[in-house]
């Protein structure tokens, strides 16, 4: 993955070799040590560094865990911290439609569900024919949102059978989540 311990002792700091898709492999690994309860109480601090400005894990574990529940926040004080525009973060999906009946699931559904759970997370669908496409907003938490929601897609059973495509962008720069698939889902195993 490119991450390397770069100390000893007592403290544990780990730095990335700054490929493009460490962002999201980072976040699965936390995501995954967040939901070991053997994490949360044996660890004193944790920490997610980006560009110098550290960001307290813990401080944030009860939202964290609230999320990983499935229970996406709508925090009102996102209207006011909003950026002027949005659409710097895209998701897309793309399924198997004879794939989701073969697993019991009605493909409607399973579209509705999606589209739900995106759009309580203040995130727009702008396309829902054969690709769905999802775009922040341009609140400050979109991009969490939907790491949480793709995370917990990607942990579900139905989704490594029926997805097709699953592609994260930032900025332009495109991330195959899909790709990824089994690498994260032995990460959140463990």
């Amino acid at each position: 993955m490119g991450l390397h311990c770069v100390s000893n002792g007592d403290i544990l700091a780990f730095r990335d070799a700054s490929t493009k898709d460490n962002y999201g492999k980072i976040w699965a690994i936390l995501v995954s040590l967040i939901e070991c309860d053997w994490f949360t109480e044996t660890v004193s601090r944790c920490e997610f560094i980006e560009n110098g400005k550290s960001e307290d894990i813990f401080v944030q574990l009860p939202k964290l865990k609230r999320m990983l529940a499935g229970e996406i926040i709508n925090d009102k004080r996102r209207k006011k911290k909003s950026r002027p525009e949005g659409g710097k973060l895209k998701v897309r999906f793309s399924f198997d439609e004879e794939e989701i009946k073969r697993c019991g699931m009605d493909y409607k559904k399973v579209c509705d569900s999606l589209k739900r759970r995106f759009y309580a997370a203040g995130i727009k669908c702008v396309s829902d024919d054969e690709i769905f496409e999802f775009i922040d907003s341009g609140n400050k938490n979109d991009w969490g949102n939907m790491w949480w929601i793709i995370l917990d897609l990607l942990d579900s059973e139905w989704f490594g059978k029926c997805a097709t495509s699953c592609v994260f962008i930032e900025n332009g720069m495109e991330e195959d989540v899909l790709s990824q698939l089994p690498w994260l889902q032995e990460i959140m195993m463990e």
